[in-house]
């Protein structure tokens, strides 16, 4: 199971984002966001996805987690690899933020998510769903080149059964 975040950003900061300049997305420690960190610490979707976790420091597993960036109409999707509280913008950055940065995070705790690779938005795959009767059950190899549809059985039957 994938968890979304989305975030909602500026412009210059979506096109860092987008060419991989920008490797962290930084959120003040607000009740909101508080929210979000805990459903992904404690989400029972996530269990087992969850490598490592101690005093907000969380580490996940590949595809777990995927941060939605939104800028306007554009889109863009990256996994997240970690999330991790710092005491302040500065100590996440390892620098003093910009005036905008201060402006936008404050002076006191923060959550910093870690970016992981693109997510990749295959429109076959999302014809091929859309177009499988429901309950089907979808398998797909990793580079999505083959694709099985196995539609939903009948109630009472039995898997493997003959004729």
């Amino acid at each position: 199971m994938t968890r979304n975040v989305v975030f909602r950003i500026r412009r210059r900061y979506f096109d860092r984002i987008v060419s991989g300049r920008k490797r962290c997305e930084i959120r003040p420690d607000s009740a909101h966001w508080r929210k979000v960190v805990d459903q992904l610490l404690w989400s029972e979707a996530l269990r087992g996805h969850i490598v490592r976790a101690r005093n907000l420091h969380a580490v996940f597993r590949p595809e777990a987690v995927v941060a939605v960036f939104v800028c306007g109409k554009r889109v863009h999707r990256r996994f997240v690899t970690k999330v991790r509280s710092h005491r302040d913008a500065r100590a996440a950055l390892g620098r003093m933020p910009s005036n905008q940065g201060l402006a936008d995070l404050g002076t006191g705790p923060v959550y910093k998510f870690h970016l992981g690779a693109i997510v990749e938005f295959n429109r076959e795959l999302a014809r091929v769903i859309r177009a499988a009767p429901k309950g089907s059950l979808i398998i797909a190899n990793e580079q999505l080149s083959e694709i099985t549809i196995h539609p939903p059985m009948k109630a009472g039957a039995v898997q493997g059964a003959g004729p």
